[in-house]
């Protein structure tokens, strides 16, 4: 489980921060049995851009080096997952292409439900939004601004 803050939760004391988690996982899975183990990891307040570069431009799973794939949570992959999510799934998706590699049946990798309709038009919106800001910033002429 991870948390995130905001910062008045990260001051609590460990035991505390512990304490609320089981209870929270207890609340989201009520009848999953009990805590074996548990520990508490602080990691500074940094967290990597969703994308390095510009999607598209940065490696995928398959690379342009025979035999040499990636994994990670920088790796281009079309599912919508950050961070340790999308380390895990290009983790599994590398793994079935050295598998493939050998000739080897995949493990399946479970598509991601597609987001509905107002979502996705909301999600286009702030992606054009995006993109329309950065052309500003560099100087450049955006379609149709003529």
């Amino acid at each position: 489980m991870h948390i995130y803050g905001p910062p008045e939760i990260l001051a609590q004391p460990d035991a505390v921060l512990l304490a609320r988690a089981v209870q929270e996982a207890n609340r989201a899975f009520p009848n999953a049995g009990k805590v074996l183990y548990a520990q508490l990891i602080r990691n500074s307040a940094s967290h990597t851009l969703f994308n390095v570069g510009e999607p598209g431009a940065h490696l995928g799973i398959e690379t342009p080096w025979e035999q040499l794939f990636m994994c990670g949570d920088w790796v281009a992959h079309p599912a919508p997952a950050l961070y340790l999510e999308r380390a895990a799934t290009t983790g599994i998706a590398a793994a079935n292409a050295v598998l493939a590699s050998h000739g080897l049946e995949p493990w399946e990798l479970v598509q991601h439900p597609q987001p509905e309709p107002l979502a996705l038009q909301i999600g286009n919106g702030i992606q054009a939004l995006r993109r329309f800001i950065r052309q500003r910033r560099a100087g450049t002429k955006t379609p149709g601004s003529d």
